[in-house]
């Protein structure tokens, strides 16, 4: 009877692992889950605390019942039984209530964890279209502001390119307008030389 109390309220008296949360920018409100596994360690400490209380004073009816246990003292080793039972079964209900708040707590552990999950994974997702569609507008922008340049360039060049052939029409007007007025005082008319060329 004594070893399978023991084991039952060897599944209370280990430390409760702590559990810490990593901190992100957008993530849950430290503080309040950090109070919230306090709650919860506090209420385990007490747990363990009312099991150990019960392990001692199951521990001293053992002894007394050790020390009491004679073949004449019939009536008072029922009492001890009695009081052993009584103890048995508390130390049960201990353990029991100690169960049912860890299960309650990792139920709420977990329940918050896929809350804190969900809304991280929507702001990530609110994140990644906010950044889609800055990015789209950034191109479209650059893209504008190409076009615009290039439409620039080509109206720079098509505006150089008509005073090039103007002033290539102009010279060859000009040319055509010398090489018919300037006449040599004797002789026939000399042959256009080139730019630079000595006559």
């Amino acid at each position: 009877m004594e070893s399978s109390v023991d084991d039952l309220l060897g599944d209370v008296s280990g430390d409760a692992p702590r559990r810490r949360f990593a901190v992100v920018v957008r993530g849950y409100d430290r503080y309040q889950v950090d109070d919230h596994f306090e709650q919860a360690d506090r209420e385990m400490r007490q747990a363990r605390e009312q099991v150990q209380a019960l392990r001692q004073e199951l521990a001293e009816a053992h002894r007394q019942l050790r020390e009491q246990e004679r073949p004449s003292s019939v009536g008072l080793g029922s009492r001890i039984e009695q009081l052993l039972r009584l103890a048995e079964e508390r130390a049960a209900e201990i353990v029991g209530d100690a169960c049912s708040v860890a299960n309650e707590l990792q139920a709420a552990a977990t329940v918050d964890a896929a809350e804190l999950r969900a809304s991280a994974e929507t702001k990530a997702a609110e994140l990644r279209a906010q950044a889609k569609a800055q990015a789209d507008q950034l191109m479209a922008d650059t893209k504008s502001e190409i076009d615009r340049h290039r439409a620039a360039a080509q109206r720079e060049l098509d505006d150089l390119t008509r005073r090039k052939d103007s002033i290539t029409g102009h010279l060859g007007q000009l040319r055509e307008l010398l090489s018919t007025q300037i006449e040599p005082a004797d002789g026939p008319p000399a042959e256009a030389t080139e730019p630079g060329e000595i006559t």
